[in-house]
Order: C-alpha cells, then sequence, then structure tokens
C-alpha cells in the first residue's frame, strides 16, 4: 500500500513538473510579448499612468492583500457586478497607433 502511494505521488510530481515546463515554453514566445526598452520604455515612462516604477491602471481593481480574500474577489466578480452603462469611462482623445494593422500582420 505504501509502495503505491508512493509511486502515485510520483506521477503526479511527474505530471505537475511537465505542466509547469509546458507553461514556461508557452509564456516564454515572442507572442506573449517583451520587457520594453528604448524608445518605447520611454514612451511609457511619460504616460500619466507610469508612477513609482510601474503602470497604474487607472480603473480600481480588487487587491489581494489581508482584507480581501480569493473567495470574496470571486463572489464580487459573481454577484456584484455593475450593470452595463453605469460606469463612464472618459477618454482623452483618439488612441494613436503607430503601425497599421497590415503591418503587425493582425487582420480586422
Amino acid at each position: 500500500m505504501e509502495k503505491r502511494l508512493l509511486t502515485l505521488l510520483g506521477y503526479i510530481l511527474v505530471v505537475v513538473a511537465c505542466l509547469a515546463l509546458g507553461a514556461c515554453a508557452v509564456f516564454n514566445q515572442p507572442s506573449f510579448g517583451k520587457r520594453p526598452k528604448g524608445d518605447r520604455l520611454e514612451i511609457i515612462t511619460q504616460s500619466p499612468n507610469y508612477k513609482d516604477g510601474e503602470f497604474q491602471y487607472p480603473i480600481p481593481t480588487p487587491q489581494f492583500s489581508q482584507d480581501v480574500s480569493l473567495f470574496s474577489v470571486i463572489w464580487d466578480g459573481f454577484f456584484n457586478f455593475v450593470p452595463w452603462g453605469s460606469v463612464r469611462i472618459s477618454s482623452t482623445g483618439a488612441i494613436q497607433s503607430r503601425k497599421s494593422l497590415k503591418e503587425t500582420g493582425l487582420s480586422a
């Protein structure tokens, strides 16, 4: 019985290790992006939403801290939703694109 349990735990460990390696391989693909450098980093640092060395999202989002649990965030997401149209998001103008869709290889 003990040997079967150790064998099962070994299989589980191998599966978890394979999943972790697979996730690392997928998330290190160029399509997931890279750290900004040069001109791109300069543009980001000049943004009004860039504060204290990181980008600050202008709409408050729940944080996992000592007073908020994972369960409460999930519960609020499912049952305490905000109806569409009740939140106004103002824009400062048109979003400027540096490349067209054709140049990026994406299609509309």
